[in-house]
């Protein structure tokens, strides 16, 4: 079993750490693609930020309760869509992302919709995704548009 984790809302006091986070889980893609500039980043981000939109996953209290990342996700009409979904490097791999996604999922299933994301190409995380159902239904010069269907079925 992975490690146990918490959520909380963001506040306007993560601001530094969920641009850590992001420098640190998605950096090398944007560093790769587009290269990357610490003051365009803080610059994109700021104008971006509101932090209703992000949960930050922590470690269960009686472990520590250190942040480990945050997870995005947007309610929509007819769909969930994972807006973001990041992991400091030393807390991947450990099976909270998998829980995570998993309880969007579920979540999603009971209301019936399906779940979408999109995936930098070059980020292996692709791979996870697709064991948990979702399927590459589109593709941009960047990124891999996937859907996973209500409980894993086409509707």
């Amino acid at each position: 079993m992975g490690m146990e984790y918490t959520l909380r809302p963001a506040t306007n006091d993560d601001f530094e750490f969920l641009l850590r986070l992001r420098a640190a889980a998605l950096g090398p893609y944007v560093a790769h693609i587009w290269g990357w500039n610490d003051d365009d980043q803080r610059q994109r981000f700021a104008r971006a930020f509101d932090p209703a939109h992000y949960q930050i996953v922590h470690q269960r209290e009686a472990l520590g309760g250190e942040a480990l990342g945050a997870i995005e996700v947007e309610q929509r009409e007819h769909e969930t869509h994972l807006v973001n979904i990041a992991l400091l490097p030393r807390h991947q791999g450990k099976g909270v992302g998998t829980a995570l996604i998993r309880s969007v999922i579920a979540r999603a299933d009971a209301d019936n919709v399906p779940v979408t994301l999109q995936v930098f190409k070059i980020n292996p995380a692709r791979h996870l995704y697709e064991r948990l159902g979702f399927v590459v239904t589109g593709e941009t010069a960047t990124h891999y548009q996937m859907r996973r269907p209500v409980s894993g079925r086409d509707q």
